[in-house]
C-alpha cells in the first residue's frame, strides 16, 4: 500500500514537471512576442488608435492572446493589450459595440 502511495505520488509530480512552464521558460515566450515599443500610433482593431510614447509598449490581437495565455488567462479575439513595463501594469482594449 505505502509503495502504491509513493508510485503514483511519484508519476504525479512527473507528470506536473512535464505539463507546466517554469517561470523563466513563460518570461521568455512573453519576451518573444511581436512588442511594438513606442513612440508610436498603434491600432485598436477599426475603432480606435492610441498614442504610445517610449515607456510603453503594445501587443496586437494574436500577440495579446498569445500573452492571455502564457499568463494563465483565457486567450480571447480582438482584444489588444498596452503595458508600463517601467510601472509594471498593463491593461488590455476590446470593443463592445453595444454601447
Amino acid at each position: 500500500m505505502k509503495r502504491t502511495i509513493l508510485l503514483v505520488a511519484g508519476l504525479l509530480l512527473t507528470l506536473t514537471a512535464f505539463a507546466a512552464k517554469t517561470a523563466e521558460e513563460t518570461k521568455k515566450d512573453a519576451q518573444s512576442l511581436q512588442w511594438h515599443v513606442g513612440p508610436a500610433v498603434e491600432q485598436i482593431g477599426t475603432q480606435a488608435s492610441i498614442k504610445t510614447d517610449a515607456t510603453h509598449e503594445f501587443l496586437d490581437d494574436k500577440n495579446t492572446q498569445k500573452y492571455l495565455q502564457l499568463s494563465g488567462n483565457i486567450p480571447l479575439p480582438n482584444h489588444f493589450l498596452l503595458t508600463s513595463p517601467i510601472s509594471g501594469w498593463w491593461a488590455i482594449f476590446h470593443f463592445n459595440p453595444s454601447g
